[in-house]
């Protein structure tokens, strides 16, 4: 009887001792749901992980943050009713501040970070800023996403920069020749055609004493004549075949008088 007496009376220590540790996890839950019905416009019940389920058809619901909107977290194993947060900063397209009542603390807590860790930016896991460390937790929450105040759409915020890096390797080096080949070789003026076919010389013919009159041909310049002698006179003959063929030869007589 003394043993089994001993043994009720140790279970009764036991649970005195750490029952504090066990309240306030499903306070923390109920205190959240409070306190962000307390400074928004929301008025939906239940548990933190059950505003997902009970805002459908209420309001709109999106993976993508904006201010005033709900993030609500789903069950975990430190989170077994769920959490909500109050978005009251979008950051960039992975970080927002919120404000509402975490572990470890009781109370509104303000501008606090949340981070998303998801593979494809849908914010279906984030890590939360951790006071007592003064930096961000290690510990990834699953989410269901966020629950936008009536008109409200996603916050559109800038694309994310990323560096772009040369390729190493063979075709690096490939591309480094070619542009020290550009470099080495000169440069040729770009040869340039004429719109239009050049305009005849004007050539310029005597008249005795008178000044000179321009003329410019209608066609290509005729063949050069030959001056043959025929007597006392000249007598112009104009060859029958393209200048430099051979041509046969031809006497000229030349009468006495």
């Amino acid at each position: 009887m003394r043993l089994k007496a001993m043994g009720i009376r140790l279970s009764l220590a036991a649970f005195v001792a750490f029952a504090p540790a066990m309240i306030p996890a499903a306070a923390q839950a109920e205190d959240c749901v409070r306190v962000v019905r307390s400074i928004s416009d929301f008025t939906i019940q239940g548990d933190a992980w059950t505003w997902w389920a009970h805002s459908s058809g209420r309001y709109a619901q999106s993976s993508q943050p904006a201010v005033g909107s709900v993030l609500v977290f789903k069950r975990s194993g430190r989170l077994n009713r769920g959490h909500v947060s109050l978005v009251s900063r979008v950051v960039d397209r992975r970080t927002i501040e919120v404000d509402h009542s975490w572990l470890g603390g009781r109370g509104l807590r303000r501008a606090m970070r949340v981070v998303d860790v998801s593979g494809h930016n849908d914010w279906s896991a984030v890590r939360v800023w951790h006071e007592p460390g003064d930096t961000l937790g290690m510990r990834s929450y699953p989410t269901y996403g966020f629950i936008l105040p009536g008109g409200a759409r996603p916050q559109q915020v800038e694309p994310e920069t990323r560096l772009v890096v040369a390729p190493a390797g063979r075709a690096a080096r490939a591309t480094m020749r070619l542009q020290t080949a550009q470099l080495d070789t000169p440069r040729v003026a770009p040869m340039v055609r004429p719109a239009h076919k050049p305009s005849a010389p004007v050539i310029t013919v005597a008249q005795n004493d008178a000044a000179p009159l321009s003329v410019t041909p209608r066609r290509k310049p005729s063949t050069p004549a030959i001056a043959v002698a025929d007597g006392d006179t000249l007598r112009t003959v104009l060859p029958n075949r393209k200048p430099g063929a051979a041509a046969p030869a031809t006497e000229v007589a030349s009468s006495e008088r």
